[in-house]
């Protein structure tokens, strides 16, 4: 395989991502720890692991895309 062509995600776009999905999940989770009070700390423990996924994410992660060329017998 041959790399043709890279292009490097936005740093940006994935907090601007993370933020809207990590808002929709504590909205959630307020949701449901108020249904479910007995089970809160799973609730706030899985909130906190999704927040410390995207601080992997948006700051020791890069997202590339290869465009990517198969090489042959005659190449």
């Amino acid at each position: 395989m041959e790399i043709i062509e890279k292009k490097l995600m936005d740093p940006g776009y994935f907090k601007k991502s993370n933020k809207h999905i990590y808002n929709s999940i504590s909205k959630r989770v307020t949701e449901l720890i108020a249904k479910y009070p007995e089970d809160q700390s799973i609730f706030k423990e899985y909130l906190k692991s999704q927040e410390e996924e995207n601080a992997l994410l948006e700051n020791h992660i890069a997202c590339v895309t290869w465009l990517l060329k198969k090489k042959t017998d005659q190449s």
